[in-house]
């Protein structure tokens, strides 16, 4: 039966993927290919993904393309610990085979583009699979209805990160050159953990003489009203928030404290996780 059901899926993406040539003046193998690609970079991107993320990044409502990648050999499917039984956990995760990098690899133009990426789906760090996933499909819908250009995943900017600054959950990138970062907050941060957010919040949207933003703005998703409520008081003008240090026993102490500056809750907003 579920053979069927993936059949009847792959077929209709097909259908979905012919037409789509039609309309751009392609053939439908060279769509299925980029549609392909697309695929196994937005895995090779995050370390993992979803059927349901990737139905989403292209559009076909269906999971018949991530069916088509597992069956090629080029993908793995694994089933999650909860097997989806908790709301935004997916039941199963998408990881590239051997041969599946290879192929993403092949296709990499400049040093920078390539990432050290695992096989093994149980390196798969599971308490973050709903947050991650949720990730994910935000990134994707905000490609697909092209609020943005493209995006930076935390695997590929990882290395790179300042110390203090955010290092977002995903980075989206604008085509006028900005760059927004986005905040997954399913549950509520307090005293030193949200104060420690906030500033870094701020160091990374902050201008210097001689340094620049690292990022325009700041997308923060959660499906809580309360820790929407809680955060945008965090962010407003002038609300307080402590700076801590390590003292000489390694123990986190608040030093001071600062003020949000009056520019900061312009460019903080909040986003549902269906938006």
């Amino acid at each position: 039966m579920q053979t069927q059901i993936d059949t009847k899926n792959e077929r209709l993406a097909n259908m979905n993927a012919a037409r789509a040539a039609r309309l751009a003046g392609k053939s439908p193998r060279q769509v299925g290919r980029e549609r392909a690609l697309a695929a196994l970079t937005w895995i090779y991107r995050w370390g993992w993904s979803t059927p349901t993320a990737i139905s989403v990044l292209v559009n076909d409502n269906q999971t018949g393309l991530s069916t088509r990648l597992v069956k090629t050999g080029l993908v793995s499917r694994t089933r999650t610990e909860s097997g989806g039984g908790h709301k935004d956990v997916p039941s199963y995760i998408l990881t590239l085979s051997k041969l599946g990098i290879e192929e993403v690899e092949r296709h990499l133009e400049t040093e920078d583009d390539l990432l050290p990426t695992s096989c093994d789906p149980y390196k798969v760090n599971q308490a973050l699979l709903r947050h991650d996933h949720i990730a994910q499909l935000s990134t994707a819908r905000a490609l697909l209805s092209k609020t943005i250009a493209g995006y930076l995943t935390p695997h590929q900017i990882a290395q790179k990160s300042e110390s203090g600054i955010k290092q977002p959950d995903a980075t989206w990138l604008l085509g006028n050159g900005s760059k927004i970062g986005l905040e997954v907050e399913l549950s509520a941060k307090w005293e030193r953990d949200l104060d420690v957010f906030v500033r870094s919040c701020i160091l990374a949207m902050r201008t210097t003489e001689t340094q620049p933003a690292a990022l325009q703005a700041i997308a923060v998703v959660t499906d809580s009203q309360a820790i929407k409520k809680r955060y945008r008081a965090a962010f407003a003008k002038g609300a307080t928030y402590g700076i801590w240090e390590r003292d000489q026993n390694r123990h986190w102490k608040q030093v001071r404290t600062a003020n949000v500056p009056e520019w900061v809750s312009q460019k903080v907003f909040f986003k549902g996780i269906q938006e």
